[in-house]
């Protein structure tokens, strides 16, 4: 999918303890909603009738947005999403670990396809940062900021060393490259990896267009390094829709 997906900021909000006025928001979309391709319903965490009155009301409003099923709520919500031809789930973000948000997401998924295992409804991933859940659950979309929060911590995505090049299938290799941090917690620094392995990250940088001071000084630049693996790493998925096979989680770690 490719155009521009606008949040709520529910998530955010709830994090900080304050609250997305519906009606500013209603006013923002009717604003910009000739720009926007998909925009999600105001959602309430922790308050299921809450969102689906926002949604409703939205809908009077003359908008269109995709409703919202989050993690913990009765699944008849669930249900109702599947009316509708794209929704989004959410309420992950709570569970750190991918490994924690599969019992959800395969019981969600085995509801969301049909018995072959084929999506009746496009599904965006709110907040959606896994590698390996992104392979695992036919996805339409997700969002994430890990890769900008990444590069301005001064890290950037790199991919795997593979046999004919670049291996883009799964998680990155994240390096820090900023001259604050000689190691993190997100992964080695590119001064204490070997100088062979200094040389082929060089490489792969110019091969993007890319320079080691750009990585180094600018985190638009890290930026941009980091929206180009997912871009690649998008390209290693099936094309959607494609079938969801619940199956052992002993990869993840």
């Amino acid at each position: 999918m490719a155009g521009i997906f606008m949040d709520s900021g529910a998530f955010s909000a709830f994090t900080k303890k304050t609250t997305v006025n519906l009606s500013e928001y209603i006013d923002f979309l009717h604003m910009y909603k000739d720009k926007l391709d998909v925009y999600c319903c105001l959602d309430v965490i922790g308050n299921v009738e809450a969102t689906w009155k926002n949604f409703e009301e939205m809908k009077r409003a003359g908008l269109d947005p995709l409703p919202v099923y989050h993690s913990g709520e009765d699944e008849k919500y669930l249900r109702r999403c599947l009316e509708y031809n794209y929704f989004c789930l959410g309420g992950m973000a709570k569970d750190s670990a991918a490994k924690l948000r599969v019992p959800f997401l395969d019981k969600a998924f085995t509801i969301i396809c049909d018995k072959d295992g084929m999506p009746k409804s496009k599904v965006h991933g709110l907040g959606m940062t896994s590698f390996e859940l992104m392979r695992r659950y036919p996805f339409y979309s997700v969002d994430s900021t890990s890769w900008a929060l990444s590069a301005g911590m001064g890290s950037i995505f790199l991919p795997k060393r593979g046999r004919n090049g670049y291996d883009f299938n799964g998680r990155p290799f994240i390096l820090s490259f900023s001259d604050r941090q000689t190691n993190n917690a997100l992964g080695k620094h590119y001064d204490t990896v070997s100088p062979e392995l200094q040389k082929w990250i060089q490489r792969y940088l110019e091969s993007k267009g890319h320079t080691l001071a750009g990585a180094k000084e600018s985190y638009k630049d890290r930026r941009a390094i980091n929206v180009e693996y997912l871009i690649e790493f998008q390209k290693t998925l099936p094309e959607w829709p494609w079938a969801f096979q619940k199956r052992r989680t002993n990869y993840f770690h």
